[in-house]
């Protein structure tokens, strides 16, 4: 890869504003300024059907797990909830279970149903050392004003840095594992496929190209405008925030959501 920054000024356009750069391990993403990044999906527990006790446990367990994380963390969590028109097909011995499940694919069709996607973003700011490490292993100075380095010793440094952001997740996901009931890596087409519905309102899957970088360039496809309306696309970006914190909150506070007849992200 080649720093472009001498060739042309950055704009406001939307791929001069995304962090991503190219893939780099399976469904590890390298930003161009030297962080690391990798999501996990998850689908957590029937809250309906959860005592407030049990949620402050699980709670306490899962901030038990990630606390476990070092200096230089950070933690994204996203939940994506759109409509479900697709009923999945299933043939039947008994016909009164044929009768009520044809019943049910009725309903099923009056798009009143909505399905709902869990994804947890680990990003990891490498130390100093192994960012400029990592500049140099990737970007090359047109000019020649780098000093010469050993590329075996770069190679082997950014190895050991990508496999302890991995490990470290896995470590977690471990930690994880028995608290939700699906805790599962995003591969590298699932990682593009959700980056893309970050940056997009057009939802569908997305193959990982030959060579899996300049993402920041070939992800969008809907123009980004900005100001006091920001409109993504052909939509319009409404976003709401919260401006001041309670004292005392509780568990699943937003599964409030899930009741009303509308998507949200």
């Amino acid at each position: 890869m080649f720093s472009l920054k001498e060739y042309r000024e950055p704009t406001h356009r939307l791929p001069d504003l995304l962090p991503w750069a190219g893939l780099i391990a399976p469904g590890v993403i390298l930003h161009k300024d030297g962080l690391l990044q990798k999501t996990i999906g998850f689908r957590g527990p029937d809250l309906l059907s959860s005592s407030p006790h049990e949620l402050v446990q699980l709670n306490a367990q899962i901030n038990n797990a990630l606390m476990r994380l070092g200096s230089g963390w950070s933690l994204f969590v996203e939940a994506q909830r759109f409509r479900s028109s697709d009923y999945p097909q299933a043939s039947w011995r008994h016909p009164a279970a044929w009768v009520a499940d044809l019943e049910r694919s009725r309903h099923f069709g009056e798009g009143q149903h909505f399905e709902s996607n869990y994804y947890l973003t680990f990003v990891w700011q490498l130390p100093s050392d192994a960012a400029n490490r990592l500049e140099g292993f990737f970007y090359q100075d047109a000019g020649g004003l780098e000093a010469e380095s050993d590329p075996s010793k770069e190679t082997a440094a950014f190895r050991r840095d990508v496999q302890f952001f991995r490990k470290t997740i896995a470590e977690v996901m471990t930690l994880l594992g028995p608290l939700f009931p699906s805790v599962a890596e995003l591969g590298d087409d699932e990682t593009l496929t959700y980056l893309h519905s970050c940056i997009s309102t057009q939802r569908h899957p997305v193959r990982t190209p030959d060579i899996p970088l300049y993402l920041d360039a070939i992800l969008p496809d809907e123009a980004l405008t900005t100001g006091e309306l920001p409109r993504l696309g052909e939509h319009f970006l409404l976003t709401s925030t919260i401006s001041g914190f309670p004292a005392v909150t509780c568990p699943g506070l937003l599964d409030a959501l899930n009741h009303l007849q509308t998507e949200y992200r």
